[in-house]
């Protein structure tokens, strides 16, 4: 055995040594994840969403569209339309769609005339 093997064989003894003491058991992570998923599919999960009282009546009153009272909290928040595609997972061209339909049915040019009519539904 050549010099260079003893070190070679020294340094990956230490390396295994020191990843050995953290470890995990990997079968009795398994195990544990497994019973946790059981428990996690015999109970019965509920959603509830609440929504605000006035922006509810605004979405309503509008007849705005599921996408269109997604989009409309990111517009009303300044956002621009790349911003909004981002946060969305939208391209640019269907968050503007969306924008204009909604400045349509509430009968605005511009963000500052949605400011407007919020102020005036509430």
């Amino acid at each position: 055995m050549t010099r260079e093997a003893r070190f070679s064989n020294t340094i990956e003894n230490i390396l295994i040594n020191t990843v050995a003491d953290y470890a995990l058991n990997c079968t009795d992570s398994l195990r544990k994840l497994e019973q946790v998923l059981r428990e996690l599919h015999g109970c019965t999960q509920h959603k509830t969403i609440i929504k605000n009282t006035a922006w509810y009546r605004i979405e309503k009153a509008s007849n705005l569209t599921r996408k269109e009272e997604v989009v409309l909290p990111y517009i009303v928040s300044g956002k621009n339309n790349k911003e909004i595609s981002r946060y969305l997972n939208l391209s640019q061209k269907t968050v503007s769609c969306h924008r204009r339909s909604i400045y349509e049915k509430f009968k605005v040019n511009n963000l500052i005339g949605l400011y407007n009519t919020f102020c005036y539904m509430k």
